[in-house]
């Protein structure tokens, strides 16, 4: 018996039955270039030879293999896909393949292409599955699955092994994490089981987009991640896991405050001689005569205007850059607001002089 499954890139999968292991494997090589008479192993029906002549059309088999006298090809197709060949052989001296074999093989290659397309897909699965993990580990991001049943984590890529690494914590130990690492927002404000991203998803089947946690360790540093979470459903609509995709804002943050520093060392360097630029247009309008307006009065007024405007830019620049990486430094004190507010609409009504304000401003 001989069973040719049609593969990828022109290759063949030979089965064999009723001979050594020696004469299968002379014939496995001998029908890489063997032309099977009548096409059998690309014939889309069944073919029945019973008075086979072995030298004309079997030549380059391997010595010692018995005369060939009769030969079955029945096709093998799954939903209208052609997936191999079978082949049953008959030996000098027995008598030809009738119709009831040719039924039982028929039986036989029906089996066979359900055995053949589910391997298929098997291994189709497989590959994907070891293309996606690939995919995964060179991944940037942390991406780990907890599966429900099992109350473990199934899978975790190189990165978030990487970040577990990074807070101390034994992959052992992970069902302790809430026990031994504590969790707040940007603001301080600390999250309670309920409300971390992962039992979100598990509990409520709710989907968790872009939530920033700080990860606080037991030696008291911190780090800083942004999170993403959502269920995955059965057939039935049951949540069977949870996928975690999480990002490090560690080296982001590392290159914010490079980024501040050199912003504020470009910020002290424009101050040096904006100071200079402000000290001679004040010593130059000493030198003109108030009472006689003229145009370089003018023009010196108008840089020390600009002076002033540019130095607030750079300031309200550093700060808000600092602002942004949490490095601004904040000192709160009552105030009084109606002085505020008169404050400022006097700076603004000294360049308007056309504009007039009026302020009703409860006590």
């Amino acid at each position: 018996m001989l069973l040719i499954s049609n593969a990828p890139a022109g290759t063949r999968d030979i089965y064999t039955h009723g001979i050594t292991s020696d004469q299968q494997a002379g014939i496995a090589r001998s029908l890489q270039g063997l032309d099977l008479p009548h096409g059998l192993d690309r014939a889309a029906v069944p073919v029945k030879l019973n008075h086979l002549d072995n030298r004309a059309h079997f030549e380059g088999l391997p010595a010692g293999h018995p005369p060939v006298k009769a030969i079955l090809g029945i096709p093998i197709s799954h939903r209208d896909e052609r997936v191999g060949a079978l082949f049953l052989v008959g030996t000098e001296g027995e008598p030809g393949f009738t119709a009831d074999d040719e039924r039982m093989a028929a039986m036989f290659a029906a089996q066979a292409a359900s055995i053949i397309s589910n391997t298929r897909r098997y291994e189709d699965a497989r590959q994907a599955t070891a293309d996606m993990e690939t995919l995964m580990d060179i991944c940037p991001v942390s991406v780990s699955i907890f599966d429900v049943r099992s109350g473990q984590f199934s899978y975790m890529n190189q990165e978030c092994l990487r970040i577990l690494g990074n807070l101390g914590l034994p992959y052992d130990q992970l069902d302790q994490a809430f026990a031994i690492l504590k969790f707040t927002r940007p603001d301080g404000r600390e999250f309670s089981f309920e409300e971390l991203p992962g039992t979100r998803a598990l509990q409520k089947g709710e989907t968790v987009t872009a939530e920033e946690i700080v990860v606080h360790r037991p030696d008291g540093t911190t780090l800083t991640t942004l999170v993403n979470c959502a269920p995955l459903f059965s057939a039935s609509g049951e949540i069977v896991s949870a996928i975690t995709v999480s990002q490090d804002l560690s080296p982001l943050q590392d290159q914010e405050l490079r980024r501040a520093e050199f912003l504020e060392m470009v910020s002290e360097e424009l101050r040096t001689p904006l100071i200079s630029i402000k000290g001679s247009a004040s010593a130059l309008r000493g030198t003109v005569d108030p009472t006689s307006p003229t145009e370089s009065l003018q023009l010196l007024r108008i840089i020390d205007q600009q002076a002033d405007l540019m130095r607030g830019q750079i300031n309200s620049l550093t700060e808000l850059t600092r602002i942004e990486t949490g490095t601004l430094s904040v000192i709160t004190k009552p105030a009084d607001v109606s002085r505020l507010i008169q404050q400022a609409c006097g700076e603004y009504l000294g360049d308007h002089s056309a504009i007039n304000i009026q302020f009703d401003i409860p006590e």
